[in-house]
């Protein structure tokens, strides 16, 4: 699976494709430019803010992240894409500061849909909705 990101009128479009997953993959921008890869940005999510939320704790850090989860879903309902993908963004800083409070890697744990859904492994999913 590879990933790409495009700058779209000022909004980040990501596309997944069905091809055979690499490890380290890039994010390309539309201009061509290479931007961040999930590691990287964990990593500058890590020297920005690690510190302060590892004093805050786990239970801090969470609610802060549900609260910007609450953010973009008023985004989603309406604001425009610009703010939009900024919601997005953070969201996005939280789950990084998340999962290296965590000890996990975000880039190895996107490997659990490496091969599409993880239930039936179909691209696309062939499961039945849980109702």
């Amino acid at each position: 699976m590879h990933v790409r990101v495009d700058c779209i009128r000022d909004c980040v479009e990501i596309r997944f494709s069905s091809r055979a997953f690499a490890r380290k993959f890039q994010f390309v921008r539309s201009s061509g430019e290479r931007s961040m890869s999930i590691a990287e940005f964990q990593r500058l999510i890590e020297k920005t803010y690690f510190d302060r939320d590892k004093s805050r704790g786990m239970g801090g850090t969470f609610m802060w992240f549900i609260e910007e989860v609450g953010e973009l879903s008023t985004a989603l309902r309406c604001e425009t894409k610009e703010k939009q993908a900024s919601e997005f963004a953070d969201v996005f800083a939280w789950l990084a500061t998340l999962a290296s409070l965590s000890g996990i890697e975000l880039e190895d744990a996107v490997n659990k849909y490496k091969g599409g859904c993880p239930a039936c492994n179909n691209m696309p999913c062939t499961c039945s909705e849980k109702k």
